[in-house]
């Protein structure tokens, strides 16, 4: 899980340099072709995302194990009431990521899975829905605990 969130960090610091590249390029501040910088760019927020959801649904095994385990045990309803609490948080994770998947690889070039196909209201209901999940889980943040 380690390497998923590092490799998707890696990829986010990867994808604001070529995205303002891109954009400088648009605004004609510097002269290359933009397309390939965005290509990049979007590659780069797409593999990220991907790996944010690996990373999600790994955790997810993790918790319903650890889940079954404390089922069987006596006395643990506080340590599997946040347990379910955590299982709830990393449900919303993979939602949210597979909405941004869904909603990034539309922005790829033509050709690519469902590059460019998603209607404008199916592109905005997948943002907002994302934006939502992300409001919710600010709102009842829950402590992350170590379950390894």
């Amino acid at each position: 899980m380690q390497i998923c969130g590092v490799v998707s960090n890696i990829l986010d610091q990867l994808y604001y340099p070529l995205e303002h590249v891109a954009w400088a390029s648009d605004k004609k501040l510097l002269s290359v072709r933009s397309d390939k910088w965005w290509t990049l760019s979007t590659i780069c927020w797409v593999l990220s995302v991907y790996f944010c959801l690996i990373k999600s649904l790994r955790y997810l095994s993790v918790i319903r194990k650890h889940k079954s385990k404390l089922e069987v045990e006596r006395n643990v309803g506080i340590e599997l009431a946040m347990a379910s609490r955590l299982q709830l948080n990393e449900i919303l994770t993979a939602l949210r990521c597979t909405s941004d998947l869904i909603y990034a690889i539309h922005w790829l070039p033509s050709g690519i899975l469902w590059s460019g196909k998603l209607s404008d209201l199916q592109v905005g209901a997948l943002g907002t829905f994302s934006s939502i999940i992300s409001l919710v889980q600010s709102f009842y943040s829950v402590t992350n605990i170590s379950m390894e």
